[in-house]
């Protein structure tokens, strides 16, 4: 009981700590001092051994293992609890920081003015490397298990052809067979040539192997590839793997920890080694959620004319353009070395053309759509304006994003419902509202409060979260989005009067993640515009 009490009281002291760091950060006129620190981080480069390694290799002739291994760190390591370690350095000067960095990225952050506990940082670091060597083994483990299972079943000579989609969620993906208009499965049949491929799999286990839209088997995999195939390279592979796990642990006692980092990636770039690139996908659809780190084993599947896709479900990727301020990329996009992009428009194609250092393709495709959903009629009265706003969190959570501006906070997205409906109602439209999704108990309370009060005042739709914007636009007579929601780029996409409205005055008009689309900031021109459509 005093221990649970002891480990309460440090949490809530540390949310303080936070939001005080936060507060403090806000007050000097620095809240993108976050966002420096991971660009200096982003840039800083590692050990020069590891291009070097012979233990741990990357299928690429342009880029380096340094990079892949940089983006790994970036994408598992620099989040989250990165951010509130920083913020609780800022609220106390005598706090020393204290994360699994690697030194190179230690001595980064003296630099930026961050005491730094070196030794308990290098043993945190130490720690998670071992986290991620058993993680390896159970790969092996798991790849084994796979094998026996096919060799019993005598199934290692069938050649089925399937794509693979990564990091999907149930929300993704259909309960039952059937004909779905929405969905990233339903948008990639429509928009990709699926004759020859037997499968669209993801590894959502909690869903079942469904027929999609009478044309294609939509099943859950354990792997993004088949395990060894053949009882030699099924030998050759256990082999190799005994090996390079005692040899990673020898390496990493005299500091070579990178040979552990991306050890279990290896392991899969060694199967398609050996199965000489049977039992990879057609092509891999990765998305903007994982969008820093590209794995290993792709570069391999790819030697092999698997074909790797990165694919944007949204829109609202860019920082907020500032009039006195030089724009920067953020977020470690100028890392990332994706070769093939499948994007919205122009003005995305012309990001990734940007920040990416390596040759790429990308493809326009128009919006994607994401979420998928058996619902596909709604009832929305005539003439409905479609508004779609972004909830603001509890600050607890908010503060330790790392947000250069404050935007998405109660004040705005409060000041945004309350024009919006108000003028809205005044010209006598209906309004069909969705929230961008449901978020629970992490919504803030004054934003909770300010749903219930429109709710009482006005009468409109209030639309699940859950379902697809796509389908609510199509129905519509106009569309305004909070900056910069993606719903603002599918109304323009279906042909529908579409705006982005600010109340705050702190977008840029001509900030290019306005993807062309207008951005009204005052009610009499939103008026203006609504009784022009």
């Amino acid at each position: 009981m005093f221990f649970c009490k002891y480990i309460f009281n440090k949490k809530k002291n540390n949310f303080r700590e936070i939001s005080k760091g936060y507060r403090l950060l806000k007050d000097s006129d620095q809240l993108d001092f976050l966002d420096n620190l991971k660009i200096q981080l982003t840039n800083t480069s590692l050990n020069s051994k590891i291009n070097s390694s012979q233990s741990i290799l990357i299928d690429s002739e342009q880029v380096s293992l340094e990079v892949s291994v940089r983006q790994f760190i970036l994408q598992r390591f620099i989040g989250i609890n990165f951010n509130k370690e920083i913020l609780l350095c800022v609220a106390n000067k005598n706090r020393k920081f204290s994360y699994p960095l690697p030194s190179e990225w230690q001595r980064t952050l003296v630099d930026g003015g961050i005491k730094v506990n070196k030794f308990v940082c290098s043993f945190l670091w130490i720690i998670e490397m071992i986290r991620l060597w058993i993680y390896a083994c159970y790969e092996v483990i798991r790849q084994a298990i796979n094998s026996f299972k096919l060799f019993l079943k005598r199934d290692t000579k069938k050649n089925e052809s399937f794509v693979y989609f990564d990091s999907l969620s149930e929300s993704n993906i259909p309960v039952r067979s059937g004909i779905y208009e929405y969905g990233i499965l339903s948008w990639y049949l429509k928009n990709f040539d699926s004759q020859g491929i037997d499968y669209l799999t993801h590894t959502v286990s909690t869903r079942s192997e469904v027929a999609l839209n009478d044309k294609i088997k939509v099943k859950s995999v354990a792997s993004p590839i088949l395990p060894p195939l053949t009882y030699t390279s099924f030998a050759l592979f256990l082999v190799y793997c005994f090996f390079k796990l005692i040899s990673s642990i020898f390496l990493l006692i005299v500091g070579k920890w990178w040979n552990v980092l991306l050890l279990r990636d290896s392991f899969i770039s060694k199967i398609i080694n050996l199965n000489e690139g049977r039992g990879i996908a057609v092509s891999y659809l990765f998305h903007n959620s994982n969008w820093i780190y590209r794995p290993l084993w792709t570069y391999t599947a790819e030697k092999y004319n698997s074909v790797i896709y990165f694919y944007f479900y949204s829109t609202n990727i860019e920082r907020f353009k500032k009039i006195d301020k030089i724009s920067k990329i953020a977020n470690s996009w100028d890392l990332i070395s994706w070769s093939n992009f499948l994007v919205w428009d122009q003005f995305q194609l012309e990001f990734v053309t940007k920040i990416s250092n390596y040759p790429i393709k990308a493809d326009i495709v128009g919006p994607i759509s994401f979420v998928f959903s058996e619902i596909e009629e709604l009832k929305i009265p005539d003439n409905s304006i479609a508004v779609f706003d972004v909830q603001p969190v509890r600050s607890t959570y908010y503060n330790s994003l790392g947000s250069d501006q404050d935007y998405y906070v109660p004040e705005v997205a409060n000041a945004f419902l309350a024009d919006v409906f108000e003028t809205v109602k005044f010209l006598n439209f209906p309004i069909a509202f969705k929230r961008k999704r449901s978020i629970g108990k992490l919504a803030h309370y004054k934003y909770v409060n300010e749903i219930n009060r429109i709710s009482k005042e006005y009468d409109f739709l209030n639309i699940d979260p859950s379902i697809p914007a796509e389908l609510i636009i199509a129905k519509a007579k106009a569309v305004i989005s909070m900056p910069f929601t993606s719903t603002a780029l599918v109304g323009k996409h279906l042909g529908k009067p579409s705006i982005f409205y600010d109340p705050s005055g702190l977008v840029v008009k001509d900030d290019p993640a306005a993807h062309g689309i207008r951005v009204i900031n005052n009610k009499a021109e939103l008026k203006d515009w609504l009784t022009k459509i």
